[in-house]
Protein backbone atom coordinates (compact mmCIF):
# COMPACT_ATOMS: atom_id res chain seq x y z
CA UNK A 1 0.00 0.00 0.00
CA UNK A 2 0.97 3.41 -0.66
CA UNK A 3 2.11 5.98 2.44
CA UNK A 4 0.28 8.60 3.15
CA UNK A 5 2.61 11.97 3.05
CA UNK A 6 2.85 13.40 6.47
CA UNK A 7 1.22 16.77 6.33
CA UNK A 8 3.54 19.31 6.69
CA UNK A 9 4.21 21.04 10.08
CA UNK A 10 2.57 24.85 10.91
CA UNK A 11 5.94 26.48 10.85
CA UNK A 12 6.55 24.92 7.27
CA UNK A 13 3.47 26.27 5.95
CA UNK A 14 3.81 29.73 7.22
CA UNK A 15 7.30 29.97 6.26
CA UNK A 16 6.33 29.27 3.12
CA UNK A 17 3.50 31.81 2.81
CA UNK A 18 5.80 34.85 4.65
CA UNK A 19 8.50 34.42 2.11
CA UNK A 20 5.47 34.80 -0.51
CA UNK A 21 4.59 37.88 1.06
CA UNK A 22 8.26 39.14 0.91
CA UNK A 23 8.23 38.55 -3.06
CA UNK A 24 5.28 39.81 -3.50
CA UNK A 25 6.14 43.27 -1.62
CA UNK A 26 9.38 43.29 -2.95
CA UNK A 27 8.05 43.27 -6.48
CA UNK A 28 5.39 46.17 -5.68
CA UNK A 29 8.53 48.33 -4.71
CA UNK A 30 9.86 48.05 -8.53
CA UNK A 31 6.36 49.30 -9.39
CA UNK A 32 6.71 52.21 -6.46
CA UNK A 33 9.67 52.14 -5.64
CA UNK A 34 10.52 54.52 -2.19
CA UNK A 35 6.70 53.93 -0.93
CA UNK A 36 6.73 53.86 2.77
CA UNK A 37 4.30 51.16 3.42
CA UNK A 38 5.08 48.82 0.55
CA UNK A 39 8.71 49.16 2.53
CA UNK A 40 7.10 48.93 5.90
CA UNK A 41 5.25 45.71 4.60
CA UNK A 42 8.09 44.23 3.48
CA UNK A 43 10.13 44.55 7.01
CA UNK A 44 7.04 43.51 8.43
CA UNK A 45 6.82 39.75 6.46
CA UNK A 46 10.48 39.79 6.76
CA UNK A 47 10.12 39.75 10.17
CA UNK A 48 7.66 37.11 10.49
CA UNK A 49 10.26 34.96 8.07
CA UNK A 50 12.75 35.31 10.96
CA UNK A 51 10.45 34.57 14.03
CA UNK A 52 9.05 31.10 12.30
CA UNK A 53 13.03 30.33 11.04
CA UNK A 54 14.92 31.12 14.52
CA UNK A 55 12.33 29.89 17.05
CA UNK A 56 10.80 26.99 18.21
CA UNK A 57 7.16 26.10 16.66
CA UNK A 58 4.76 27.80 19.67
CA UNK A 59 1.68 29.02 19.83
CA UNK A 60 3.29 32.30 21.19
CA UNK A 61 6.03 32.33 17.93
CA UNK A 62 2.87 31.30 15.66
CA UNK A 63 1.05 34.09 16.94
CA UNK A 64 3.54 36.74 16.70
CA UNK A 65 4.96 35.50 13.41
CA UNK A 66 0.91 35.45 11.97
CA UNK A 67 0.73 39.08 13.48
CA UNK A 68 3.62 40.60 11.80
CA UNK A 69 2.78 38.62 8.59
CA UNK A 70 -1.16 40.48 8.80
CA UNK A 71 0.45 43.70 9.29
CA UNK A 72 2.42 43.33 6.00
CA UNK A 73 -1.24 42.44 4.30
CA UNK A 74 -2.87 45.11 5.75
CA UNK A 75 -0.51 47.85 4.81
CA UNK A 76 0.81 46.50 1.17
CA UNK A 77 -3.20 46.06 0.32
CA UNK A 78 -3.86 49.26 1.58
CA UNK A 79 -1.74 51.14 -0.92
CA UNK A 80 -3.09 48.66 -3.90
CA UNK A 81 -6.77 50.06 -2.47
CA UNK A 82 -6.08 53.92 -2.49
CA UNK A 83 -4.76 52.88 -6.33
CA UNK A 84 -7.91 50.89 -7.70
CA UNK A 85 -10.43 53.20 -5.18
CA UNK A 86 -9.01 56.10 -6.98
CA UNK A 87 -9.42 54.56 -10.44
CA UNK A 88 -13.13 53.18 -9.70
CA UNK A 89 -12.26 50.05 -9.75
CA UNK A 90 -11.69 49.66 -13.54
CA UNK A 91 -8.93 46.59 -13.09
CA UNK A 92 -11.20 44.35 -11.67
CA UNK A 93 -8.79 41.54 -11.64
CA UNK A 94 -6.73 43.86 -9.26
CA UNK A 95 -9.64 43.74 -7.16
CA UNK A 96 -10.24 40.70 -6.76
CA UNK A 97 -6.74 39.72 -6.32
CA UNK A 98 -6.65 42.79 -3.10
CA UNK A 99 -9.94 40.58 -1.90
CA UNK A 100 -8.45 37.20 -1.67
CA UNK A 101 -5.57 38.89 -0.26
CA UNK A 102 -7.04 40.33 3.03
CA UNK A 103 -8.05 37.18 3.98
CA UNK A 104 -5.27 35.70 3.36
CA UNK A 105 -3.82 35.26 7.03
CA UNK A 106 -7.48 33.54 8.27
CA UNK A 107 -6.97 30.77 5.08
CA UNK A 108 -3.35 30.64 6.47
CA UNK A 109 -4.67 30.21 10.22
CA UNK A 110 -7.41 27.13 8.94
CA UNK A 111 -4.46 25.29 7.24
CA UNK A 112 -2.65 25.09 10.30
CA UNK A 113 -5.23 23.81 13.15
CA UNK A 114 -7.47 21.56 13.58
CA UNK A 115 -8.95 23.12 16.26
CA UNK A 116 -10.36 26.50 14.54
CA UNK A 117 -12.85 27.12 16.88
CA UNK A 118 -10.48 28.20 19.67
CA UNK A 119 -7.40 28.78 17.66
CA UNK A 120 -8.72 31.49 14.94
CA UNK A 121 -9.13 33.81 17.21
CA UNK A 122 -6.05 33.14 19.75
CA UNK A 123 -3.65 32.77 16.25
CA UNK A 124 -4.70 36.26 14.93
CA UNK A 125 -5.79 38.08 18.45
CA UNK A 126 -9.79 39.87 18.15
CA UNK A 127 -8.00 43.50 16.69
CA UNK A 128 -5.95 41.97 13.62
CA UNK A 129 -9.46 39.69 13.03
CA UNK A 130 -11.71 42.37 13.13
CA UNK A 131 -9.59 44.66 10.35
CA UNK A 132 -9.30 42.31 8.73
CA UNK A 133 -13.13 41.75 8.37
CA UNK A 134 -13.25 45.40 8.24
CA UNK A 135 -10.98 45.76 5.56
CA UNK A 136 -12.60 43.37 3.49
CA UNK A 137 -16.17 43.99 3.86
CA UNK A 138 -15.48 48.01 3.59
CA UNK A 139 -13.60 47.10 0.04
CA UNK A 140 -17.16 45.26 -1.14
CA UNK A 141 -18.96 48.62 0.09
CA UNK A 142 -16.20 50.87 -1.71
CA UNK A 143 -17.08 48.99 -5.11
CA UNK A 144 -21.14 48.73 -4.59
CA UNK A 145 -20.70 52.38 -3.85
CA UNK A 146 -18.42 53.12 -6.97
CA UNK A 147 -20.49 51.16 -9.44
CA UNK A 148 -23.79 52.97 -8.19
CA UNK A 149 -21.96 56.50 -7.95
CA UNK A 150 -22.99 56.69 -4.49
CA UNK A 151 -26.74 56.85 -5.58
CA UNK A 152 -29.64 54.36 -3.94
CA UNK A 153 -31.40 53.87 -6.76
CA UNK A 154 -28.51 52.18 -8.84
CA UNK A 155 -26.44 52.63 -11.66
CA UNK A 156 -24.70 50.00 -12.50
CA UNK A 157 -25.96 46.86 -10.51
CA UNK A 158 -24.62 43.54 -11.69
CA UNK A 159 -23.78 40.08 -10.89
CA UNK A 160 -20.19 41.66 -9.21
CA UNK A 161 -22.26 44.29 -7.37
CA UNK A 162 -24.62 41.66 -6.38
CA UNK A 163 -22.17 39.89 -5.14
CA UNK A 164 -20.03 42.15 -3.53
CA UNK A 165 -23.20 43.53 -1.46
CA UNK A 166 -23.32 39.90 -0.05
CA UNK A 167 -19.96 39.45 0.79
CA UNK A 168 -19.75 42.86 2.61
CA UNK A 169 -22.52 42.18 4.47
CA UNK A 170 -21.28 39.38 5.59
CA UNK A 171 -18.18 40.55 6.27
CA UNK A 172 -19.26 43.47 8.47
CA UNK A 173 -21.35 41.42 10.55
CA UNK A 174 -18.81 39.39 11.38
CA UNK A 175 -16.72 41.99 12.00
CA UNK A 176 -19.16 43.57 14.31
CA UNK A 177 -19.55 40.01 16.04
CA UNK A 178 -15.87 39.55 17.03
CA UNK A 179 -15.96 40.90 20.56
CA UNK A 180 -19.65 40.51 22.60
CA UNK A 181 -21.13 43.42 24.21
CA UNK A 182 -20.63 44.06 28.02
CA UNK A 183 -22.86 41.92 29.86
CA UNK A 184 -24.66 43.32 32.66
CA UNK A 185 -21.94 41.22 35.40
CA UNK A 186 -19.49 43.15 33.91
CA UNK A 187 -21.15 46.50 34.65
CA UNK A 188 -22.29 48.28 36.96
CA UNK A 189 -25.85 49.13 36.24
CA UNK A 190 -25.82 52.47 38.04
CA UNK A 191 -22.80 53.40 35.29
CA UNK A 192 -24.41 55.41 32.52
CA UNK A 193 -21.21 56.86 31.26
CA UNK A 194 -20.90 57.09 27.95
CA UNK A 195 -18.17 54.06 27.24
CA UNK A 196 -20.07 52.13 29.17
CA UNK A 197 -23.25 52.31 27.02
CA UNK A 198 -20.70 51.74 23.72
CA UNK A 199 -19.55 48.59 25.27
CA UNK A 200 -23.19 47.49 26.05
CA UNK A 201 -24.20 48.40 22.75
CA UNK A 202 -20.78 46.30 20.89
CA UNK A 203 -19.58 49.67 19.92
CA UNK A 204 -16.06 49.35 20.73
CA UNK A 205 -14.38 52.07 17.96
CA UNK A 206 -15.53 54.34 15.27
CA UNK A 207 -14.94 51.29 12.72
CA UNK A 208 -17.77 49.03 14.75
CA UNK A 209 -20.25 52.73 13.99
CA UNK A 210 -19.18 52.71 10.49
CA UNK A 211 -19.64 48.73 10.02
CA UNK A 212 -23.50 49.40 11.18
CA UNK A 213 -23.74 52.43 8.56
CA UNK A 214 -22.04 51.00 5.78
CA UNK A 215 -23.72 47.68 6.53
CA UNK A 216 -27.10 49.25 6.45
CA UNK A 217 -26.13 50.87 3.35
CA UNK A 218 -25.11 47.53 1.42
CA UNK A 219 -29.07 46.21 2.73
CA UNK A 220 -30.65 48.75 1.19
CA UNK A 221 -29.49 48.71 -2.11
CA UNK A 222 -29.19 45.03 -2.70
CA UNK A 223 -32.86 45.09 -1.40
CA UNK A 224 -33.68 47.58 -3.93
CA UNK A 225 -32.02 46.03 -6.41
CA UNK A 226 -33.50 42.49 -6.30
CA UNK A 227 -36.60 44.25 -6.15
CA UNK A 228 -36.34 46.25 -9.81
CA UNK A 229 -35.21 42.34 -11.09
CA UNK A 230 -37.82 41.38 -9.65
CA UNK A 231 -40.16 43.31 -11.49
CA UNK A 232 -37.86 43.16 -14.43
CA UNK A 233 -37.94 39.22 -14.60
CA UNK A 234 -41.07 39.02 -16.33
CA UNK A 235 -40.45 41.50 -18.89
CA UNK A 236 -38.24 41.19 -22.04
CA UNK A 237 -35.64 43.70 -20.10
CA UNK A 238 -32.00 41.59 -20.47
CA UNK A 239 -30.90 41.45 -17.05
CA UNK A 240 -26.83 41.73 -16.60
CA UNK A 241 -27.89 41.31 -12.95
CA UNK A 242 -28.80 37.75 -13.76
CA UNK A 243 -25.61 36.59 -15.81
CA UNK A 244 -23.13 35.30 -13.72
CA UNK A 245 -19.68 36.79 -14.74
CA UNK A 246 -16.54 35.39 -13.54
CA UNK A 247 -15.72 38.41 -11.53
CA UNK A 248 -18.66 37.34 -9.86
CA UNK A 249 -17.71 33.51 -9.31
CA UNK A 250 -14.31 34.61 -7.95
CA UNK A 251 -15.91 36.61 -5.22
CA UNK A 252 -18.19 33.88 -4.12
CA UNK A 253 -15.21 31.50 -4.26
CA UNK A 254 -13.14 34.28 -1.93
CA UNK A 255 -16.19 33.77 0.93
CA UNK A 256 -15.49 30.42 1.34
CA UNK A 257 -13.45 32.34 4.31
CA UNK A 258 -16.38 33.72 4.98
CA UNK A 259 -18.80 30.48 5.41
CA UNK A 260 -15.91 28.93 7.22
CA UNK A 261 -15.84 31.56 10.00
CA UNK A 262 -19.53 32.15 9.90
CA UNK A 263 -19.61 27.91 11.10
CA UNK A 264 -16.38 28.21 13.45
CA UNK A 265 -17.97 31.41 15.52
CA UNK A 266 -22.16 30.82 14.91
CA UNK A 267 -22.64 27.21 13.77
CA UNK A 268 -23.46 25.40 10.18
CA UNK A 269 -27.14 26.83 10.39
CA UNK A 270 -25.88 30.54 9.81
CA UNK A 271 -23.81 29.39 6.97
CA UNK A 272 -27.15 27.44 5.90
CA UNK A 273 -29.15 30.65 5.76
CA UNK A 274 -26.39 33.19 4.69
CA UNK A 275 -26.15 30.75 1.60
CA UNK A 276 -29.23 31.60 0.57
CA UNK A 277 -30.67 34.95 2.33
CA UNK A 278 -34.63 35.99 1.52
CA UNK A 279 -35.07 39.66 0.46
CA UNK A 280 -37.03 39.79 3.67
CA UNK A 281 -33.71 38.54 5.44
CA UNK A 282 -31.46 41.52 4.24
CA UNK A 283 -33.76 44.23 4.50
CA UNK A 284 -34.64 43.60 8.35
CA UNK A 285 -30.57 43.19 8.84
CA UNK A 286 -30.23 46.61 7.54
CA UNK A 287 -32.96 47.90 9.62
CA UNK A 288 -31.84 46.52 12.83
CA UNK A 289 -28.01 48.13 11.50
CA UNK A 290 -29.21 51.58 10.73
CA UNK A 291 -31.66 51.44 13.66
CA UNK A 292 -28.80 50.83 16.29
CA UNK A 293 -26.97 52.93 14.42
CA UNK A 294 -29.48 56.11 14.89
CA UNK A 295 -30.01 55.20 18.31
CA UNK A 296 -26.44 55.19 19.59
CA UNK A 297 -25.39 58.60 17.37
CA UNK A 298 -28.59 59.71 18.92
CA UNK A 299 -27.74 58.63 22.28
CA UNK A 300 -24.08 58.29 23.82
CA UNK A 301 -22.43 59.97 20.89
CA UNK A 302 -25.10 62.46 20.49
CA UNK A 303 -23.01 66.12 19.35
CA UNK A 304 -19.91 63.63 18.32
CA UNK A 305 -20.46 64.51 14.59
CA UNK A 306 -22.18 60.99 13.74
CA UNK A 307 -25.27 62.34 11.46
CA UNK A 308 -28.44 59.84 11.48
CA UNK A 309 -30.68 61.63 8.67
CA UNK A 310 -29.34 59.34 6.32
CA UNK A 311 -29.89 56.64 8.64
CA UNK A 312 -33.13 56.94 8.85
CA UNK A 313 -34.19 57.36 5.64
CA UNK A 314 -32.72 54.48 4.86
CA UNK A 315 -35.27 52.77 7.83
CA UNK A 316 -38.54 53.91 6.26
CA UNK A 317 -37.19 52.85 2.53
CA UNK A 318 -36.55 49.24 3.76
CA UNK A 319 -39.57 48.79 5.58
CA UNK A 320 -41.19 49.92 2.32
CA UNK A 321 -39.24 47.74 0.16
CA UNK A 322 -40.21 44.45 2.64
Amino acid sequence: PTRKMAAPSPGTVLKGEYEKQVKHCQNLLRQFPDDDLLMNATEYAKSAVRIIQSNEPSNYNLQKSLQKYTKSILDQTYKIELKIVDEDFKDKKQFISLFDQLVLPVKVCYQITDDPKNKVMELLGKDYLECLLWRAGALCYMYCHTVTDGKQDGGQWDSVARQCSLAGIGYLQLMLNVRTPLSKEEYNESDEGQVAQLLREGVFSDTHMLSLMYCGDLCYWYTKQEKVLHQASSSDINREGVQRSPIANCIEGDCMVLYQLMETLHGRDEVERWLKPSDHDIASLGILCLSRYTAIAKGPLKGLGWSYEKAEKLVLELKQLI
